[in-house]
């Protein structure tokens, strides 16, 4: 998921730039990103409790799956609607941040009851770095991909480069969140099972 996070990000600015063709609403579009996903952390959370994280989490990446698609399909000059598709995709935005990290969680609760020690440490410093990795390689997929249908940014742009555009703005996204989700669809470690890891590692120390 760290890749659709990647991809939208490094493109973002160039894409409203040029193919919205409102660079003075770029830093606004990030604005409203992050505000709207802080808002709606809460409903997440409450979906959590009853699909549980992952199933949670695989609802989120389809989702954020739909809202990339939005805007490529934003004609240039519209604010109002260009507003209204980054509102859509902020929904998941820190959402999955959460839900991420509370399933790495349930993983360390998992390698504490079968090894007695609790490496909370080393499960978080691996995850920071896979979400790096994944992130470097969004970004060099993207650029390659702009590179490939020619784009360029300090040139004028035919027509045919700003409609790949398109297409790389929502296809790298959705490839991404698709893969996340079917991957992340029988992550084993659901309620039942932390319930019974719990009490394996209570009765431990008692």
């Amino acid at each position: 998921m760290e890749i659709q996070v990647g991809t939208n990000g490094s493109h973002h600015v160039f894409f409203v730039s040029h193919v919205l063709e409102m660079p003075e609403a770029a830093s606004l579009y990030i604005l409203v990103i992050m505000l709207t996903g802080l808002l709606f952390v809460p409903l997440w959370v409450r979906f959590s409790y009853r699909l549980g994280k992952h199933r949670t989490l695989c609802a989120g990446a389809l989702f954020s799956c739909g809202a990339s698609l939005i805007p490529a399909l934003l004609p240039p000059q519209a604010f109002a609607l260009g507003f209204a598709a980054y509102v859509v995709i902020g929904v998941n935005f820190a959402a999955r941040e959460l839900l991420v990290r509370s399933m790495m969680a349930d993983v360390i609760l998992e390698d504490t009851a079968a090894s007695g020690e609790v490496r909370a440490g080393l499960f978080y410093s691996v995850l920071a770095l896979t979400g790096k990795l994944a992130a470097a390689l969004a970004v060099g997929i993207t650029y390659w991909a702009l590179a490939a249908i020619g784009f360029d940014t300090q040139a004028e742009n035919a027509p045919a480069t700003l409609l790949g555009f398109r297409w790389v703005m929502a296809g790298v996204p959705l490839l991404a969140g698709l893969a996340a989700a079917a991957i992340m669809w029988r992550f084993p470690l659901d309620a039942a099972r932390q319930r019974e890891l719990r009490a394996a590692i209570s009765r431990r120390e008692h």
